[in-house]
């Protein structure tokens, strides 16, 4: 009776630093989260600090490529661990804009077009001069 799921991710996951770059994170207003991995498109944290599902957080994410701000919608939370005068909660975040560095690449080093509204254009303008 156990079917396997069938996979509903848009990006893939990264589980370690090596993977997906995030060297630090936080939570505004300066609360450190730690990223247990990581997409273009979302993480699971955990954090010391209540997450409430539904709430609009504001990530600051310290990467190799530099920093960024990215909001965050808290998609599922839950106590993670409870340690003695403390509690530790893990939290899925869903973000309002793709982080570029992690999205997908195809084969031979080429992205992906996408048509997805998420995905950060790229600026061409000045890629083809027009002739006068």
């Amino acid at each position: 009776m156990n079917e396997p799921h069938a996979e509903r991710r848009r990006a893939t996951r990264r589980q370690h630093v090596e993977d997906h770059g995030i060297l630090a994170a936080f939570i505004r207003p300066g609360r450190r989260i730690a990223i247990v991995n990581a997409s273009a498109t979302g993480a699971l944290i955990e954090s010391g600090h209540r997450l409430l599902p539904g709430s609009i957080v504001e990530c600051q994410i310290q990467g190799r490529p530099g920093r960024t701000a990215v909001r965050a919608r808290i998609v599922r939370s839950y106590v993670a661990m409870v340690r003695c005068g403390s509690l530790c909660y893990r939290a899925a975040l869903q973000f309002d804009q793709r982080l570029p560095w992690l999205i997908d690449v195809a084969p031979g080093g080429y992205r992906v077009p996408s048509t997805d509204p998420l995905v950060a254009r790229e600026d061409t303008s000045g890629a083809t001069r027009r002739e006068a």
